[in-house]
């Protein structure tokens, strides 16, 4: 098969050369990149498709050559659909920070796991936490596994390294009277109902300003996380009926403030947007952060916004409720997550249990 991209010839029965075009050099003679590929005439097929598709793209094809800069730019492109903007945006800070000024001019072929400590290393040298080391490590190791998979790479070199260990998070939770202060410096505020849901649901910050009206189902009592992460991590929370009230009151809210702002205003036009500023503007991130910065000196409270999910959190679990429930609202696709995050609130669980088991025992026997 030719084309004028490239030809594909038969081998031996099951294997398949691919040649494919790549112009001309410097000194004007023809270039060209050779694969070997094994399977039936449709799968070399598709490879041919695939990599004349790469090449136009910019891609070098010559795998001898490729560096870990063109691998990072290539595995980016392909994980950036299944991506919360939010998320795309911190892996490639890491990879643009911590991975490229280290290893981005390596070919791929001279790659090994002492680049991958260096990688370790230079985050440490930087002054970041561990947990950016453990992040940025995970993130090259995501993009070597994936270059394994395309064949460029017959082992990822990160599969030799001891991952970072960063220090056990244990985090703040603001207590009853702390998230009473909070509540009522920021009930004087545009986002009011935002702080008071944010600690209710357990929602993250950019789950909150995603929700519209239309994820609010008043008959049973729920609100649907739209999530941030990747477009299946949409969860189902319960709420009260006083969240609920809240709710209500805001849609009320929202409602007069585009009567009086009039049909010009930005909520006027997205009357499903649950959370708009004074301007009727939906609510931003960096417009929230500020409020909070004069939310939490007003309080006298000194933690973050997403404090107030570990309050949702542990205040359940110190309730008694499931492990597993707890983190199905928080999203956590792992109850381990959720174990490992809140272990320091959980030691006492182990001794109810003994208890109730042995109550059961007790009725067991008298029985």
């Amino acid at each position: 098969m030719a084309n004028g991209q490239g030809y594909l010839r038969q081998r031996t029965n099951g294997s398949w050369t691919i040649t494919i075009f790549l112009g001309k050099d410097t000194n004007g003679k023809p270039r060209q990149a050779v694969k070997t590929v094994r399977g039936t005439k449709q799968d070399a097929q598709a490879e041919v498709a695939r990599m004349i598709a790469d090449r136009d793209r910019g891609v070098d094809l010559k795998p001898e050559r490729l560096t870990v800069a063109e691998l990072a730019r290539r595995w980016l492109d392909s994980r950036r659909p299944d991506l919360a903007p939010s998320t795309a945006v911190s892996y490639e800070a890491l990879v643009r920070l911590h991975v490229l000024p280290v290893i981005g001019r390596v070919r791929l072929r001279d790659l090994k796991p002492l680049h991958i400590e260096g990688v370790k290393d230079g985050v440490s040298k930087r002054g970041r936490s561990q947990k950016v080391a453990l992040n940025t490590f995970r993130i090259v190791s995501a993009m070597l596994k994936q270059a394994v998979r395309w064949q460029l790479l017959s082992l990822n070199p990160c599969e030799a390294i001891q991952p970072p260990r960063p220090r056990r998070f244990v985090p703040h939770t603001p207590t009853p009277e702390e998230l009473e202060r909070l509540f009522t410096v920021a009930d004087g505020t545009p986002y009011g109902v935002v702080v008071r849901l944010a600690a209710l649901t357990g929602a993250r910050q950019g789950e909150l300003l995603r929700l519209r009206w239309r994820h609010v189902d008043w008959d049973e009592l729920r609100v649907t996380v739209p999530g941030t992460k990747t477009a299946g991590s949409a969860r189902v929370v319960d709420i009260g009926p006083d969240t609920m009230d809240l709710l209500s009151k805001q849609r009320t809210a929202e409602k007069e403030k585009r009567l009086a702002l009039g049909p010009g205003a930005q909520c006027g036009r997205d009357e499903e947007t649950i959370f708009t500023n004074v301007v009727g503007k939906p609510v931003d991130a960096g417009g929230l952060k500020r409020t909070w910065r004069r939310i939490v000196r007003d309080a006298g409270v000194g933690v973050r916004f997403h404090d107030l999910r570990h309050a949702s959190a542990t205040y359940l679990l110190q309730a008694g409720i499931p492990v597993q429930v707890v983190a199905e609202r928080l999203g956590h696709r792992r109850t381990s997550t959720t174990t490992d995050i809140y272990a320091h609130v959980m030691p006492g669980m182990g001794r109810e249990a003994a208890e109730a088991l042995e109550k059961q025992m007790v009725k067991a026997q008298e029985g």
